[in-house]
């Protein structure tokens, strides 16, 4: 699926699953749990993450993408970008 992508942007906003608060949305988690190492061999990558910072844990699930990218061998090419909801 990736294969035509030089650079992806993971992306998800942080929500609670199961009683836990800071996760990525199951289609994320999913997503990740399917991805090789050889699938982001030469990809630029980042992580994008939005999030309410009056929660215990803001953007909590950028933190879970960017490790289980790090177990799949990805180095990131920016900071990951956490966006704080925006009320006007």
């Amino acid at each position: 699926m990736l294969a035509a992508f030089g650079a992806v942007i993971v992306a998800s906003p942080s929500w609670e699953a199961d009683g836990i608060d800071g996760q990525p949305l199951p289609d994320m988690t999913t997503f990740l749990e399917t991805l090789s190492p050889d699938a982001l061999v030469h990809k630029k990558i980042t992580v994008l993450g939005l999030g309410d910072e009056t929660y215990q844990h803001f953007c909590g699930a950028v933190d879970i993408m960017v490790e289980k990218l790090k177990t799949l061998g990805v180095t990131l090419v920016t900071e990951p970008l956490r966006i704080d909801r925006y009320y006007s």
